[in-house]
């Protein structure tokens, strides 16, 4: 893992890991620098193009290390995007001072690895050393609430989860549409519909 900063990151994405691993590899960026990444992915050439697409929030997929992947949310302070053909997914959070950025695996949680590195990026920003402390429990859970709103929200944006599905089906994604039936009938177990 290269690091260039004084904050240990590298001790932070480790535990981030061990945590979630379906996370193969994480970028660090702060300013359009980047200052952390790990061994397995060199994503310096696509910086500028995914700080540029995520900033205009309107860009319909971003291209990281060759592979195209279609913007699935693309928030002030979250990003997700997913290649179509199925070779994984996009996940970054930001706030004023920093990005993290993560490749995750095709059948990785997106949503839990929002959670995840949203924790992580508040965590290192006040640099404390246990960044999974019970101290962050009511953070977590604000955050959380935060996530499901912002989730709900996409769901009903018309430029949003209706879109992408309407998108999937046109052009005939099978991977994704797969995948959206079986959320679909789990949601129906869930709420015993």
């Amino acid at each position: 893992m290269k690091s260039h900063s004084n904050v240990n990151i590298s001790a932070f994405i480790n535990d981030l890991l061990q945590l979630v691993p379906s996370i193969y590899a994480v970028v660090v960026i702060k300013g359009r620098e980047m200052v952390f990444t790990t061994d397995n992915w060199d994503i310096s050439q696509d910086i500028i193009q995914i700080c540029s697409s995520w900033d205009s929030m309107n860009a319909p997929f971003i291209i990281v290390s060759g592979i195209k992947y279609t913007m699935i949310q693309c928030e002030i302070d979250s990003l997700a995007a997913t290649s179509v053909k199925g070779e994984g997914h996009i996940i970054g959070v930001k706030d004023e001072e920093r990005m993290i950025i993560t490749y995750v695996e095709p059948n990785g949680d997106k949503r839990a690895v929002i959670v995840e590195i949203s924790r992580l990026l508040i965590n290192m920003n006040s640099k404390k050393i246990n960044i999974f402390s019970e101290k962050n429990q009511f953070k977590t859970e604000i955050q959380l609430e935060n996530e499901i709103e912002n989730f709900l929200h996409w769901i009903k944006d018309p430029k949003g989860l209706s879109g992408y599905i309407a998108f999937c089906l046109k052009h005939n994604v099978v991977p994704i549409i797969s995948e959206l039936s079986k959320l679909y009938n789990e949601f129906r177990q869930i709420f015993g519909v």
